[in-house]
């Protein structure tokens, strides 16, 4: 890594981390909603794929995939030489998350009440 802030590395590996759970664990949910209880359907065409695996399988593909993901936008990022665009993009990913997560929790509320 030859682009820096404060506490680097541990920094970089939590949310590399985080960005890896929070997207692992969206997969869950959906699969939940989709295969368990039939009551949602896959709203993003990349993830429908995975969402046609067995569980263990498409938990592995999605974590392989997310950390795909992660590796190329830190060998953009090492090119540009800028620790501002990385720490930009690791944000933005997780700020986007907000929107799945959101309508898990309207759809999870609406089986549960309703």
């Amino acid at each position: 890594m030859n682009w820096s802030f404060s506490n680097s590395k541990k920094k970089y590996n939590f949310f590399m981390l985080l960005i890896i759970m929070i997207m692992t664990f969206d997969y869950l949910i959906s699969y939940w909603g989709i295969k368990i209880l039939g009551y949602i359907q896959e709203a993003n065409p990349l993830m429908m794929p995975f969402m046609e695996l067995p569980l263990l399988k498409g938990v592995s593909f999605r974590i392989i995939y997310i950390s795909l993901l992660l590796l190329i936008i830190k060998v953009a990022c090492n090119k540009t030489q800028s620790p501002y665009i990385f720490n930009t993009i690791l944000r933005l990913l997780l700020i986007v998350q907000i929107i799945p997560y959101t309508v898990h929790i309207v759809w999870i509320y609406k089986y549960f009440i309703y």
